[in-house]
C-alpha cells in the first residue's frame, strides 16, 4: 500500500467515527446553553438583550432565573421567557435587558440555567459565557469637558433679570392667592387652609434653582439631583405616587401600567429622568446646551401634566 493510499484511509477512518460520534451525542438529548447579545458594543443609555438557551431538554425540567445573581457594572432591567419553536428541536430559553452607564469595557457575568430529568431528584447546572461590552459616551473630543462653563457668563445678567422677574410672577400669584383664600376663611383662620397646588410649589422651587446657578458655579451633578428631585417631588404631589422612593428603572416600570399620564409624557419623563441618571450616576458632562435642555424638560412635564388637571375640572364642571 502506498503512502498517499495509506493517509486516505486514516483521513476516510476518522471522518466516519467523528460522524458516527456526532450523530451518537444528537441522540444523547445532552442539554447544551447557548449565548447571545444583540449588541458587544453600546453607548450610554443603551439596553443590552442578551438570549440564554438551552437545547436538548427535551422530556426535562428547566429553570431559569428571573434575575440574574450578578449583573456585574450593569443595571438590570427585566427578562422574558422565549418561545420555543414549533418545529424542530425544543428550545427553552430566557431573554435578560441591561442597562449601562459607565463607559469603557465591561463583562455581564455568566449566568446560570438549571435542568433535570423527570426522573431525578438532583438539579444539574449550566452557565452561559461571559459577555464583554465596549461601552463609549454620546459625546466624544473637546464635548465632554464640563470644565469650560465659562460660555454662560455672557449671560449672567440677563439670566438674573428673568430669574427675578420669574420670582416675583411666583411670589405675586401666590400672595394673591393667599389673600383669596384668606378672604373665605376669615380673618382668624376657622377653615383650614388648604395647601398649594403641586404645579405652583414646582415653579417656585424651579425659580429658586435657577437663581442659584450651579451649572455657572461648577456645581453640575449637585443641580441635577436638585432638579430630579424637584421633578420627583411634583410627581408624588400631583398623582399620590411614591416616587422619590422608586429607581428610574422602577418607576418606568411602574408607568406602564398607569392610565392617567398619556404615552407622550411618559416619552418625557423617561427621556429626563435618563438624563439625570447619566450625570448622577455614570459622570456624564453635558454641554450648557443640554444643562438648559434637562431644565427646560422639566418644566414641560409640570406644564403638560398640569393642563390635564385643568382639563379634568373643566369637564367636572360640565
Amino acid at each position: 500500500m502506498t503512502h498517499n493510499a495509506r493517509f486516505k484511509k486514516i483521513i476516510f477512518v476518522t471522518s466516519l467515527v467523528s460522524v458516527m460520534m456526532f450523530g451518537a451525542l444528537l441522540a444523547s438529548g445532552e442539554a447544551r446553553i447557548k449565548t447571545e447579545a444583540d449588541k458587544e458594543e453600546a453607548i450610554l443609555g443603551d439596553r443590552i438583550n442578551v438570549n440564554i438557551t438551552l437545547t436538548g431538554t427535551k422530556g426535562m425540567d428547566v429553570l431559569f432565573p428571573d434575575k440574574p445573581a450578578d449583573t456585574g457594572d450593569f443595571s438590570f432591567i427585566g427578562s422574558q421567557e422565549i418561545e420555543s419553536k414549533r418545529f424542530g428541536p425544543k428550545v427553552t430559553g430566557r431573554t435578560y435587558v441591561f442597562g449601562i452607564y459607565e463607559t469603557g469595557t465591561h463583562v455581564i457575568p455568566p449566568i446560570e440555567a438549571r435542568y433535570r430529568a423527570n426522573s431525578e431528584e438532583e438539579w444539574k447546572t449550566l452557565a452561559s459565557r461571559q459577555i464583554p461590552v465596549r461601552v463609549s459616551g454620546i459625546l466624544t473630543g473637546d464635548e465632554t469637558d464640563i470644565r469650560d462653563i465659562k460660555a454662560l457668563e455672557t449671560f449672567r445678567t440677563r439670566r438674573l433679570l428673568i430669574t427675578t422677574a420669574a420670582g416675583i410672577i411666583v411670589f405675586a400669584g401666590m400672595l394673591c392667592w393667599w389673600i383669596f383664600w384668606r378672604g373665605k376663611t376669615g380673618i382668624f383662620g376657622e377653615q383650614k387652609m388648604a395647601a398649594p397646588p403641586a404645579h405652583e410649589i414646582a415653579y417656585a422651587e424651579l425659580a429658586k434653582l435657577r437663581s442659584m446657578e450651579l451649572p455657572e458655579r461648577g456645581r453640575i451633578k449637585e443641580y441635577y439631583i436638585r432638579l430630579s428631585d424637584i421633578t420627583r417631588r411634583y410627581l408624588e404631589n400631583r398623582f399620590s405616587y411614591r416616587v422619590p422612593e422608586m429607581t428610574t428603572e422602577e418607576f418606568l416600570n411602574h408607568l406602564k401600567n398607569v392610565s392617567e399620564i398619556p404615552r407622550e409624557h411618559k416619552d418625557l419623563l423617561k427621556q429626563f429622568l435618563t438624563q439625570c441618571d447619566m450625570v448622577k450616576f455614570a459622570k456624564y458632562g453635558p454641554t450648557p446646551l443640554e444643562v438648559l435642555d434637562s431644565f427646560k424638560l422639566s418644566e414641560r412635564i409640570v406644564d403638560q401634566t398640569k393642563l390635564i388637571e385643568e382639563n379634568v375640572a373643566d369637564e367636572d364642571k360640565t
